[in-house]
């Protein structure tokens, strides 16, 4: 366990679900088919469900991709397959998920939140996950250093990544150098930096076995295939997304609001150990139920792998008063720098899509209290 690891305090099942609420889950997986050398398989996976008064549901929206992933260093898509078929998104054959994947998306779909919201939500988390993966390949080094007795001392020059136990053309010690400060945990002085430079790589987050988010209760608390096994060497982000009418207000005045629960979670499975957790937060917050502009917004950090990543957990507070439709464009924007954290500004983009997620609320004369 480094020493400078962060926060370990894994959530554990899932909320029921509450009548008159809706629900999205979403779940982005990383597999090495072929060996850890070799392409990268993305499998994403999500669902809107609604819950009405009597507890009965309604399947608001379903959607599945694969997406193939060639070369370590460039991270180019060479396939793209969802469900629903969007012929559109075969444009982003070649797009490189190192930067400007988000950017090529609203370039050859510009509408697809709007026509298969779950897809937009999939593919705008694919970035960062497949980023996540790259968990496995520091694992797996550490554990061969480790087991071999040759964990690296400060090196007389910056080693090559094969000098550190890295696929050929993964990034340099001098090419991580250059995103010092791009977040809370890549600071420069924070334990990230610290190992770049002395080790030539980033140090492997140390993480909580991950507690299941099975709900034996409850059969549809996540879509299907959210909570199975993980194979070794790969990697899942599971996302939930809750969103409530609050009871009326008991003060004549006072605006209606809806009341958000949200869960990230980025874990990898190991060979021969648990599954490990990397990133976890909750965000609990409301939004005016008529403007939708955020009236009250907090993270908690559940786990995360540095000391000092808990820094940027204020945040997310920077979202209060804002339309939260406006989410990805403002994150995009002024979410920058040590205040804050990259897979926190995920989970925040994230929120862009609570105005038609409560487009799919039962009319409130359908919720019991």
């Amino acid at each position: 366990m480094h020493p400078r690891h962060g926060i370990h305090d894994p959530s554990a099942g899932t909320p029921s679900r509450r009548p008159g609420s809706v629900r999205r889950t979403l779940t982005v997986e990383t597999r090495y088919p072929a060996g850890l050398r070799g392409t990268l398989a993305v499998h994403g996976r999500g669902r809107d469900l609604v819950t009405h008064a009597d507890g009965t549901v309604t399947v608001a929206a379903t959607g599945s991709l694969e997406i193939e992933v060639d070369g370590f260093h460039s991270r180019t898509v060479t396939a793209v397959r969802t469900t629903p078929a969007v012929p559109a998104l075969a444009g982003l054959v070649g797009a490189r998920l190192r930067g400007g994947f988000r950017t090529r998306l609203r370039e050859v779909a510009p509408d697809l939140a709007g026509s298969q919201p779950i897809l937009a939500a999939l593919l705008d988390d694919v970035p960062i996950a497949v980023l996540v993966s790259g968990t496995i390949l520091l694992h797996v080094a550490r554990t061969a250093a480790l087991a071999a007795g040759t964990a690296p001392a400060k090196p007389a020059s910056p080693p090559t990544p094969t000098e550190v136990g890295l696929p050929p053309g993964a990034p340099s010690a001098t090419e991580l150098a250059r995103g010092a400060d791009q977040c809370a945990g890549w600071r420069h002085g924070a334990t990230i930096m610290v190992e770049v430079s002395r080790t030539g790589r980033p140090p492997a987050p140390t993480g909580p076995p991950a507690p299941s988010l099975g709900s034996p209760d409850d059969p549809l608390a996540w879509h299907v295939g959210a909570l199975d096994p993980l194979a070794p060497f790969s990697s899942r982000r599971h996302r939930r997304i809750d969103l409530t009418p609050t009871e009326a207000p008991a003060e004549a005045g006072t605006d209606a609001e809806l009341t958000v629960d949200v869960l990230f979670r980025d874990s990898y499975q190991p060979e021969d150990e648990p599954q490990t957790i990397v990133h976890e937060y909750e965000v609990h917050g409301a939004l005016d139920a008529h403007s939708t502009r955020f009236t009250r917004l907090a993270a908690t950090p559940r786990v995360l792998p540095w000391l000092e990543c808990p820094e940027a957990v204020p945040s997310a507070a920077w979202l209060v008063g804002q339309p939260a439709g406006d989410a990805r464009a403002t994150v995009r924007r002024d979410f920058v720098g040590p205040p804050t954290c990259t897979h926190l500004n995920d989970t925040l983009r994230h929120l862009a899509d609570l105005p038609a997620l409560a487009s799919l609320l039962p009319p409130a004369g359908q919720i019991s209290s």
